[in-house]
């Protein structure tokens, strides 16, 4: 593996003076709205008269989040994320320092 590539130190940090921004993760973002969209679903059961099935629900939090995983895959790799394949999320070139 190359190190120029990684702007990371040994610890696996990236340096304070690092420019580069790491992409947010569509995983990140789904999973994340499966929670809360699941949580808000019990708040309103524990709190109202309203009833779920909750296999119904899950059906569709499941099927929902799977939906929108692939969506955002095919995005990142359709080419809605070109950073991937411009050498990593810092592309900058290491220059030669002359002895």
């Amino acid at each position: 593996m190359n190190a120029t590539a990684y702007p990371q130190g040994s610890s696996g940090h990236v340096p304070a003076d690092s420019p580069a921004k790491r992409p947010v993760r569509t995983g990140t973002i789904v999973w994340g709205l499966v929670i809360i969209a699941a949580a808000v679903l019990l708040l309103a059961w524990l709190l109202t008269d309203i009833s779920f099935d909750p296999l119904a629900v899950l059906l569709g939090l499941l099927l929902g989040g799977g939906t929108a995983l692939l969506i955002g895959g095919a995005i990142s790799a359709f080419g809605g994320r070109n950073h991937f394949t411009s050498g990593g999320n810092d592309a900058r070139r290491p220059t030669e320092q002359a002895d």
